[in-house]
């Protein structure tokens, strides 16, 4: 069974974010496409958390992880449905630049450093 999101918006209407519950009055703060980016805790602390950082979690450093290997993407585009991720790590030349389209949640595969 999917546990329901809640789309978190900031006062201009943009999408920041989604909280999805996480126990009893615990709320998990996640990205537009679904990945937790921070602690549980009550649905105000959540939202407040995703208004304050905003988008910016879209700049940081991200692992796809396949199998016991980490490897370095950036994020080039993001939505509820959908992540486009391009691969910028030098330890995997064959891959590098190479853009790829994840659906959303990604679950585990995605992950912030």
């Amino acid at each position: 069974m999917t546990v329901p999101h809640l789309d978190v918006h900031r006062p201009d209407g943009e999408l920041v974010g989604r909280v999805r519950p996480d126990g009893v009055d615990r709320w998990q703060p996640c990205t537009v496409f679904g990945t937790p980016i921070g602690p549980a805790s009550s649905r105000e602390d959540a939202e407040e958390l995703l208004r304050r950082v905003g988008l910016g979690y879209l700049a940081e450093r991200w692992s796809l992880i396949q199998g016991d290997d980490a490897i370095s993407v950036q994020i080039v585009e993001a939505s509820p449905a959908s992540v486009t991720i391009r691969f910028v790590d030098h330890g995997h030349p064959d891959r590098y630049g190479q853009l790829r389209v994840l659906p959303a949640p990604v679950g585990d595969v995605l992950r912030m450093r």
